[in-house]
């Protein structure tokens, strides 16, 4: 099994006809989806007919070894001078060639120097093509959802391994760390360990705090060949009743939510639905999103918290996260939260 990149990138040539994507990091989200390459430092510059890597003098052999056969480096005099006219220009040139004047760029990740520098000095229109590669990235195709689900295994297997008495905030988070590497895989995310009244702040960072018989919130996420899962579980001690309570309450939204997800057909529908259940539970109103997408990053479309809803697809992953914070229990203020990642299916949603 692979992905199909040329597919990609013919989807997302028939809504631009030229596409410059960053590669300022090791690991670009993007220029992975459309490559399945990493360079960083550089810049990928694509058209109907051609690939070109826009890159230093250190990273051209890589982009060589990687297979790139079009590359550019840039005079070195101009790029000490000025590195934005310098991308502007080489940029430039090779769309005249073309007759393209129109470029579609990640705005977020460009910066405004370098967006002056191809207006002023390429004679180029700028479009932004931050929001076309999220919204392709949101279906997934089998490989990735395959790649997907090993994460969810990782992360689950993680959350069954750990052994909490004796540890520390501090301590419990490192095993984490420990346990995905010696499974080679990476984290998601840095795991939020939180024992006590830490688990009413819902990014806790961990401490020193010891577990003895306070409840614990863990919330971790595997990276496996770059794809994202994002888990949340509680674990509270017998003598721990209203915590106890309240977690079965998160823990039955979150079902409730899967069981009623085949007549959701926006992510409206799914907040509507998850409100009248907190309602319902006399739960207090969640003080972040109830989910989001997961692939390559482990937040990215769909985005439950936009005005506009956002349409739920076939192939699209999620996590859910019903959660409930500043709740009174036998140790002071506490909160939970249950997580999953699931799979939207032509049924609904599917946990991973």
């Amino acid at each position: 099994m692979g992905f199909d990149f040329k597919k990609r990138k013919n989807e997302l040539l028939e809504k631009h006809e030229a596409v410059l994507i960053c590669t300022f990091a090791q690991f670009e989200p993007n220029f992975h989806y459309l490559t399945g390459a990493s360079v960083d430092g550089s810049y990928y510059l694509l058209t109907r007919d051609s690939e070109t890597i826009i890159t230093s003098r250190m990273a051209r052999e890589y982009a060589e070894y990687q297979g790139f056969g079009a590359i550019v480096t840039p005079p070195p005099s101009s790029a000490n001078k000025n590195k934005s006219r310098a991308l502007a220009e080489t940029v430039s040139k090779i769309l005249k060639k073309k007759h393209i004047s129109t470029l579609a760029v990640e705005v977020d990740k460009l910066g405004t120097r370098n967006r002056l520098a191809l207006r002023r000095f390429g004679k180029l229109k700028l479009v932004n093509a931050s929001e076309t590669l999220l919204l392709q990235r949101m279906v997934k195709d089998n490989e990735e959802i395959r790649l997907i689900r090993k994460a969810v295994q990782l992360a689950k297997q993680a959350l069954k391994e750990l052994e909490l008495g004796g540890k520390s905030e501090r301590q419990a988070y490192f095993w984490l760390l420990e346990f995905f590497s010696r499974n080679h895989a990476n984290i998601a995310f840095e795991p939020i360990v939180a024992f006590g009244i830490h688990t009413t702040f819902p990014h806790s960072v961990p401490t020193d705090t010891r577990k003895g018989r306070l409840p614990a919130l863990i919330d971790l996420g595997a990276r496996w060949r770059n794809y994202c899962s994002d888990l949340t579980e509680c674990y509270i001690p017998g003598n721990c009743k209203p915590e106890l309570a309240a977690y079965e309450e998160v823990k039955n939204i979150f079902y409730d939510i899967i069981d009623n997800s085949p007549d959701f057909r926006n992510t409206k529908d799914v907040n509507e639905f998850a409100k009248s259940c907190f309602r319902k539970r006399k739960l207090p109103e969640l003080p972040h999103s109830l989910g989001h997408g997961v692939g390559l990053q482990v937040h990215e479309y769909p985005n439950f918290r936009r005005i506009k809803p956002m349409r739920l697809l076939p192939g699209m992953v999620l996590a859910i996260e019903p959660a409930a914070y500043g709740l009174d229990g036998g140790n002071g203020k506490f909160g939970v939260r249950y997580e999953r990642t699931v799979l939207v299916g032509k049924k609904g949603f599917r946990e991973l």
